[in-house]
C-alpha cells in the first residue's frame, strides 16, 4: 500500500539520487559536448567536470556542493488511492530527511531578512507540483532542482511587441543568456515557457526542464526554435564557465499554452550544469512495489 511512510523514503531516495547521479541524456549531452568542443580551455573545463561527475558517482557524493532549490514533480494516476494521506507533508519530509543525510545542502533563507531557515523544508519550500494522468493507476515522483539565477526571467509583453513570428521572443531570451553569462554556471540547459498566463508561462519552464533535455518538442516550429535558440547561444562564445568555447548551452526545450489576445507572457529559466543533469524518479504502484531510475551503482535503501 502507498502510505506516508513510503512516500517519504521515496522521495528521499529520488533526491539522493538526483544529487549523485547524472540523468542519462544529461550525461550523454555534456560527453558530446567534450567529443565537439573545439576550444583548448573549454574542452579541458568539460573534461574536469565529467571528471567531477565520476569522481561524485564512485564516493556517492554529490556532484556540487549546493543543490539549489529542490523540487518534486508529482505524476498522479487519477487511479491511485491515496486514502486520504497527506502526501504533501510526506514529500516535505523526505526533503528533509536527504537533507540530514547531506544529499541537500540547506540554502534556503527568509526571503527578506535573509536568515537561513535551518533546513530545506520552509514555506512553499521544497516546490511541490502535482499533474493528473488518466487511466493510471501510477505515483511518479521526480525529484530535481533549479538554480533560480537572476537571468531567469518572466514577463509579460503586449502582442506586438512579439515581433513578426515571434522574433523579438528570440531576441529576449537570447539576451537574457548573454547577460547571465559565466554566473549561469554553464553548459546551461535553457527552459522556455510561451502562453497561457504568467503564471502558466513560468510553470512551462519547469515542464520544459522535465521533458528531458534530448526530447524535441512535437510541434515541429517549436522544435525547430529549440535548435535555432540552441545554436544562437551557443555562438554568444561564452562556453563552459564563461571560459569561451563553443558549449554554453547543452539543450533549449520549449513548451507552449495558448493565451489570452491581449497579452504575451514569457518566461525562461537558465539551469547550471549541475541542476542540468539533477533529475531522477521513482514510480509508486498500488501494492506498495517501487521502481526508480535504473542505475548500475548499488543504493542505500534505509
Amino acid at each position: 500500500m502507498i502510505d506516508e511512510k513510503l512516500i517519504t523514503k521515496v522521495v528521499a531516495q529520488v533526491f539522493e539520487r538526483a544529487a549523485v547521479f547524472p540523468s542519462e541524456e544529461g550525461l550523454s549531452l555534456l560527453e558530446k559536448a567534450y567529443s565537439k568542443e573545439t576550444q583548448t580551455q573549454a574542452k579541458e573545463a568539460l573534461k574536469a567536470t565529467l571528471e567531477n561527475v565520476r569522481l561524485a558517482r564512485e564516493g556517492h557524493k554529490s556532484m556540487c556542493q549546493t543543490y539549489a532549490t529542490p523540487g518534486v514533480h508529482i505524476n498522479l494516476g487519477t487511479g491511485v488511492n491515496l486514502n486520504g494521506i497527506n502526501v504533501v507533508e510526506a514529500v516535505r519530509q523526505g526533503c528533509k530527511l536527504a537533507t540530514t543525510r547531506n544529499f541537500l545542502r540547506p540554502s534556503m533563507v527568509d526571503p527578506i531578512t535573509r536568515q537561513a531557515i535551518g533546513g530545506n523544508v520552509g514555506r512553499y519550500i521544497p516546490d511541490i507540483d502535482v499533474d493528473l494522468v488518466a487511466g493510471s493507476d501510477v505515483m511518479e515522483i521526480i525529484a530535481y532542482s533549479t538554480t533560480t539565477l537572476p537571468a531567469s526571467r518572466g514577463w509579460i509583453w503586449l502582442p506586438q511587441e512579439g515581433g513578426e513570428g515571434g522574433i523579438n521572443i528570440f531576441k529576449e531570451i537570447t539576451q537574457r543568456a548573454l547577460e547571465g553569462g559565466g554566473m549561469l554556471c554553464p553548459p546551461i540547459g535553457v527552459g522556455v515557457g510561451i502562453g497561457g498566463s504568467l503564471a502558466t508561462a513560468v510553470k512551462l519552464t519547469r515542464k520544459a526542464f522535465l521533458r528531458g533535455w534530448n526530447i524535441r518538442n512535437a510541434d515541429p516550429e517549436v522544435a525547430e526554435w529549440e535548435q535555432k535558440l540552441l545554436y544562437s547561444i551557443n555562438h554568444l562564445g561564452i562556453g563552459p564557465f564563461g571560459l569561451g568555447g563553443d558549449t554554453f548551452a547543452l539543450a533549449v526545450n520549449i513548451e507552449v499554452a495558448d493565451t489570452h489576445a491581449a497579452a504575451l507572457p514569457v518566461a525562461v529559466e537558465f539551469y547550471c550544469w549541475a541542476s542540468a543533469l539533477r533529475r531522477a524518479k521513482a514510480q509508486l504502484f498500488s501494492d506498495g512495489m517501487v521502481v526508480y531510475t535504473a542505475y548500475k551503482e548499488i543504493m542505500s535503501d534505509s
